[in-house]
Parts: C-alpha cells; sequence; structure tokens
C-alpha cells in the first residue's frame, strides 16, 4: 500500500512538505546510518523499498526529501500518523547531520505531540530518514515538517480540542456511572462505562499512560479499549432501545456483538500484531449495529432514538473518512483524522445524554399519565355515579387517611353525621324509581350547598349519606343540625312534602384517635341517627292520632 502523501489540514496550517514524496524501505537486519548527506543515495539504493506496509508491525525505513524555505530558521520533523513504538530521525544537509528519537518513553514538552527540532539554512535541500519500529500501525504513516511557529498553532489547536472531547467524556462517563449505579439503570451504566473506554483508550492512542506514567509495556494499548467499547456500544443499544420488546433479532445481534467483542479482546492479548484489525472492524460493526438499530425503533415510534441516531451518525461521519484508512485502503483524506473521530466521539456522548435525557422526560410523562389515569380512576370508583358525591369506598378511605394522618391535622377533633332519607321507598312506591333519583339528587344537593374545606358529604348508598368535619366542636353540631334542618325544609319546599332527614352527629377531640375510636365514633353517630328517627316517627305519630 502507498504511503500517505497530501491530506486535508484540517486543524492548523499545512506542513512545508505536503505533498511531498516519502518512500518506505524495509528494514534489514543490519543497521547502518547514512554519515552524511552525499552517502543518502547509495545509502538508498542498498535498501529494499516496499510497496506495502505491515500493519500487523515491525520496523522500517522512512526517506523524504525536503527543501527548506526561503527564510530557513528552526523547525519541526514529526513522523507520525500511525500508532509507533519509537522513531529515530535525521536529518541530512549540507551542513552536517541533526537528530533525535522521538516515541514512548522518550522525552516530550507537548501531550498528543512529538517531534524533532532541527534548523535549517534558507533554500536548502535535505534527506530526512526515519527508522520506525512497533508492534502494529494504525494507519499510513507520514512525516511532517513545519517551521517552528506553525508547529506551534497546530499543538496548540490540536491539544485544546483534545483536552475538551477528552475531559468531557470523563465528566460524562463518571456522572452516567454515578447514575446508573444510584438508579441501577444498565443503560446509565453501559452508556458511562463507553465514556470512559473512550477516555482510556484515545488517552492510550495518543501516548498519555507513557508521558504521564513512563509506562512501557504495549500489550495493553489503545485497541484494547476500543474492543471493549464494542461490547459497551452493544448493551448501551440493548437497554435502552429496549431490543429484546422491540425486536428480539436485534437483541441477538447484541448479544452475538458481545461475544465478539470478547473473542477480539482475547485476539488482541495473545496476537497484538492483530489488535488494531480487531479494533477497526469490530469498531465499524458496533457503529452499523447502532445505527441500524436506531433506525429501526424509530420506525417503531420508539421518538427517543432519534437523539442516539444523531449521536451515532456524528461518529459514523468521520468513521467512514478514518476507517478505510485504518484498513490500509486508501491514504487519510483529513490530517489528524483520528482527532477529528475523537471530537465525533464527544459530539455522540453528549447526544447520547441528551438521548438519556428525553428517556427520562418520556418515561416520567407515561408515568404522568399514568398518576392522571389512576387518579381519574380513583375518583370514578369514589364516586356515586347518581348523586356525583363521593360514596363509601371513599368514606372508608378517608377513615383510613385520618388514622395515617399527623396531629395536626386534627388538633380540633372530628365531627361525623350519620344521615338518613326518609320517605324515599314511598315515593319509588307511589311516584316510581325516576322520581325517588330525583329525591336523592335534591338531598344530595342540598348536602352540597353545606360543604366546606373542612366539611365533606358522603353519599353511603340507598337512603344514607354522611357528613365529616374535621373541626368538630360543640358550635359546629349545633350549626351543622341548623344546616341540615335547612336543607330538609328545601327538599320539601322542592316538591318533596313527605320527605325527611333524620341524622345523628357525634364528635371527639381526640388529636390522634385509634380505628376502634374511629368506629365507636361512627357507631354513636348511627345509634343517635337511629333516636332522631324514632323521635320524629312517634312525632308524626302522634299528630296523625291528634
Amino acid at each position: 500500500m502507498p504511503v500517505a502523501a497530501g491530506p486535508w489540514w484540517l486543524f492548523g496550517p499545512a506542513a512545508d512538505n505536503a505533498g511531498a514524496e516519502l518512500t518506505v524501505y524495509e528494514a534489514a537486519e543490519v543497521v547502518w546510518w547514512p554519515t552524511s548527506q552525499v552517502q543518502v543515495d547509495r545509502w538508498s539504493t542498498s535498501q529494499q523499498r516496499l510497496r506495502h506496509v505491515d500493519f500487523r508491525g515491525g520496523t522500517f525505513w522512512l526517506r523524504h526529501r525536503f527543501r527548506s524555505t526561503g527564510d530557513g530558521g528552526r523547525y519541526v520533523v514529526m513522523p507520525g500518523n500511525t500508532f509507533f513504538h519509537t522513531a529515530e530521525v535525521r536529518v541530512y544537509g549540507p551542513d552536517g547531520v541533526q537528530a533525535g528519537t522521538v516515541g514512548i518513553g522518550q522525552p516530550s514538552s507537548h501531550v498528543m505531540h512529538q517531534g524533532v527540532a532541527v534548523v535549517l539554512r534558507p533554500d536548502t535541500d535535505y534527506d530526512v530518514l526515519v527508522r520506525m519500529e512497533t508492534p502494529l500501525f494504525t494507519s499510513l504513516p507520514r512525516v511532517d515538517i513545519y517551521g517552528a511557529e506553525a508547529f506551534t498553532e497546530r499543538v496548540r489547536n490540536e491539544t485544546l480540542l483534545f483536552g475538551l472531547a477528552l475531559g468531557g467524556l470523563l465528566a460524562l462517563g463518571i456522572y452516567n456511572l454515578l447514575i446508573g449505579a444510584w438508579t441501577r439503570s444498565s443503560a446509565y451504566v453501559y452508556y458511562g462505562g463507553q465514556s470512559l473506554a473512550l477516555v482510556l483508550g484515545w488517552g492510550y492512542y495518543f501516548g498519555l499512560p507513557y508521558q504521564w506514567f513512563g509506562w512501557r509495556d504495549l500489550t495493553i494499548n489503545y485497541s484494547v479499549f476500543f474492543i471493549a467499547l464494542t461490547a459497551l456500544h452493544a448493551g448501551f443499544c440493548r437497554s435502552f432501545l429496549q431490543l429484546p420488546k422491540l425486536d428480539p433479532k436485534l437483541a441477538h445481534m447484541a448479544d452475538g456483538l458481545m461475544v465478539l467483542s470478547a473473542i477480539g479482546l482475547l485476539g488482541a492479548l495473545t496476537m497484538p500484531g492483530t489488535a488494531h484489525l480487531w479494533a477497526t472492524v469490530l469498531v465499524g460493526l458496533a457503529i452499523a449495529f447502532a445505527v441500524g438499530s436506531s433506525v429501526w425503533a424509530l420506525v417503531n415510534g420508539v421518538t427517543q432514538a432519534r437523539f442516539m441516531l444523531a449521536g451515532y451518525l456524528a461518529i459514523l461521519i468521520p468513521g467512514v473518512i478514518i476507517l478505510p484508512a485504518n484498513l490500509g485502503m486508501m491514504e487519510d483524506i483529513i490530517d489528524n483524522a483520528d482527532l477529528l473521530v475523537l471530537i465525533g466521539n464527544a459530539v455522540e456522548a453528549m447526544l447520547l445524554a441528551v438521548a438519556l435525557a428525553d428517556r427520562v422526560k418520556s418515561v416520567e410523562a407515561s408515568r404522568e399519565t399514568f398518576r392522571v389515569g389512576m387518579q381519574a380512576a380513583l375518583r370514578q370508583a369514589s364516586t356515586d355515579p347518581l348523586t356525583g358525591l363521593q360514596n363509601r369506598y371513599a368514606f372508608n378511605l378517608r377513615f383510613e387517611e385520618i388514622l395515617d394522618s399527623d396531629k395536626g391535622l386534627l388538633a380540633n377533633g372530628i365531627l361525623v353525621a350519620m344521615i338518613d332519607l326518609d320517605g324515599l321507598k314511598t315515593i319509588n312506591d307511589l311516584e316510581g324509581h325516576a322520581r325517588g333519583d330525583a329525591l336523592l339528587c335534591a338531598v344530595a344537593q342540598g348536602l352540597r350547598d353545606i360543604a366546606t374545606p373542612n366539611a365533606e358529604v358522603y353519599r353511603l348508598g340507598g337512603d344514607e349519606y354522611a357528613v365529616l368535619l374535621l373541626a368538630g366542636d360543640q358550635l359546629s353540631t349545633q350549626r351543622l343540625s341548623r344546616e341540615l334542618q335547612r336543607v330538609e325544609m328545601e327538599v320539601r319546599a322542592t316538591g318533596f312534602p313527605q320527605a325527611g332527614l333524620s341524622f345523628g352527629i357525634a364528635t371527639s377531640d381526640r388529636a390522634l384517635p385509634t380505628s376502634r375510636h374511629l368506629a365507636q365514633l361512627l357507631e354513636v353517630a348511627d345509634q343517635r341517627m337511629y333516636e332522631n328517627k324514632a323521635t320524629r316517627k312517634a312525632i308524626r305519630a302522634g299528630h296523625r292520632s291528634a
């Protein structure tokens, strides 16, 4: 495969040698360097030129010819565009040989960037030789040569973008892992896990552990975390989209991806040269699966999948650019396409966070709909259909609430009135049940008129009613008696002269009643109602005999 030449310089100024030819040679067992520029051509004729770079790793030479600008001065030679262990750099010119080594374990003042500083004469031809070795390659290698100021600008731009993207992923990962642990939501756990896997993967890719902690072992490298990312992506899709319910076949595909990820992880650890290939193929499959699942979920009405789809499209677009180059199928279109993918990962993570928030909103909306529906059902179950008053179920439920209430609610005691409608059977027998229903409604309306925030009215069934006051005292008893007598007179005046209301009132000043105390309260009210009914019947009988 040919070596990369000139990409689109997206994150900073183009290299001074952009588009210049780069030649690759096989690394012989016997290593020798030219001692001067005049020996470089003879050195080249003794080397075996390569048409392909083995992505399973190895050692090879890069040769590049470069002519400095008219100003000359300080330059930086930066081997890269691929993951490598060590790169020895020598710059040959008429002014001598300048050398340096970059890579893992080599000191560097810049995050993500390692280059060899040289000083070049104006308008002078130079030969650059690089001996590069690594257990695996990630893309077609390149040697970029920058003026010192242009190099500083590129470092500043890319480091800022790298820090923002990686910092955002780290914050989102930790936050959502905590949310997942707190709520026991697997979607949040998978999301947090994949964000942290991205942080570790890109951190290793750009050499942070090697620069900061001095690590040298490349068995654990960026590819391990990207392979694990495949399983986390699949798990997130499975949980977030509820694939077992939405489409069991997609759920099985997610399970298959997780199994493939485990196999790939084993392969990467036992055969490090294949790690990059495993990571590239599995990440490509994961992105394709995520996009396909999101589209299918949207088609099936899972609206929160729209943000998930947008997130995966944010990584799919740069992925289409970088994956073919990672497989050696083409040259890089964009300079530092890896950083573009990292930025895409950060955008993806933010959109997936929005998708999770949208899911929470959807769940809350469903819960609110359910709550409203339950309240409506409860009101219907608690309402007498004929009169619109609360029924016996509501009356009993209210007494349960009283038992569970605090002292402040019942500080002034309780008053309960049991009411029996007299004359209903006679009207039903003589005038029909429709007329009897009208009487029940007239009484209900009269009782409703005396209701206050502290007074609640119930129809217990048949011709029985009840009034409950949560601020009962002697004055309340007298006032309620007068109001019930007024209701009776109004009902009689509306065409029911034979109707009457027998009632009994009981009060309690106990702030914290027991269930037994409330039962006794109802018994007293019932007993007084029957006594009132008997007294009224005796009075009517006396009037008739007189």
